[in-house]
């Protein structure tokens, strides 16, 4: 009578062999698998996006204008202004004012989260200083300082205006705009309320290659008023090729 047959085990060899498939796969698996993430981050941030933009939208037509330039309040202990004026009336999470890839947010989230940051108000100065401070405004309240010919960086914040009061900005603006056969409705800036759909509320610098180290053709996202969210070479959205002022982009991306 004959016992069972004996189960053979795997040897050492192909153990190895087993162990080399897995790595050979995940090496090839890796890459698609992030790709994969990070096109879900950027598709969650340019809903994010037209989100805000909507949101924007019925502001305007609540209050009559939209809201003014962001900044922090010491004394609040949050932001105020830009987008974070859309929580919690218009917007019901904070997560809508967060790109997905933005590194201050990511390492400080309850914080961002409790003082209404958002990622596409602008650059905060020192945040792990605890100066929450823009050093770089994005959002789109006074509008593009005139600093030239068409095409010219032109500024976000409409704190510089060349020095100008609001009465002689808008006659230089007015100058710009009629060499376009353009009235003063289709000035591309919220502060005013009749601004056009083409207007360029902020941008997000988060996805841009060169923070992978890829430099060639980066890009940002833009948000329009009217909600449209698409990717714009950041050749065109300089932060201060002057030495100016706080720069969002050209005075042509907006007319055309």
């Amino acid at each position: 009578m004959t016992g069972a047959p004996r189960r053979r085990g795997f040897t050492l060899i192909e153990l190895l062999v087993v162990i080399a498939i897995i790595v050979v796969l995940m090496a090839i698996l890796f890459p698609v698998f992030s790709k994969v993430r990070e096109k879900a981050r950027q598709t969650k941030c340019r809903s994010s996006l037209h989100q805000l933009a909507v949101a924007l939208k019925q502001y305007r037509t609540d209050h009559g204008k939209y809201p003014g330039l962001p900044y922090y309040d010491v004394v609040a202990g949050r932001y105020m202004g830009g987008f974070s004026t859309l929580f919690p009336d218009y917007i019901d999470s904070t997560d809508l004012l967060i790109c997905p890839e933005d590194q201050i947010a990511l390492s400080l989230k309850g914080q961002v989260k409790q003082i209404v940051y958002s990622s596409y108000n602008g650059r905060p100065t020192d945040p792990a200083g605890g100066n929450w401070a823009l050093a770089e405004v994005y959002f789109n309240h006074n509008g593009y300082d005139y600093s030239g010919a068409p095409g010219s960086a032109i500024t976000s914040t409409g704190i510089d205006n060349l020095g100008l009061d609001e009465a002689s900005y808008r006659a230089v603006v007015m100058q710009e705009l009629s060499s376009k056969g353009l009235r003063w409705r289709a000035a591309p800036r919220l502060k005013n309320a009749s601004a056009p759909d083409n207007t360029i509320i902020s941008h997000c610098v988060h996805h841009r290659r060169s923070a992978r180290g890829q430099t060639e053709n980066e890009m940002d996202f833009v948000v329009r008023l009217g909600g449209d969210v698409g990717p714009v070479k950041h050749v065109h959205m300089e932060s201060d090729p002057d030495g100016a002022g706080p720069k969002i982009a050209p005075w042509i991306s907006q007319t055309q």
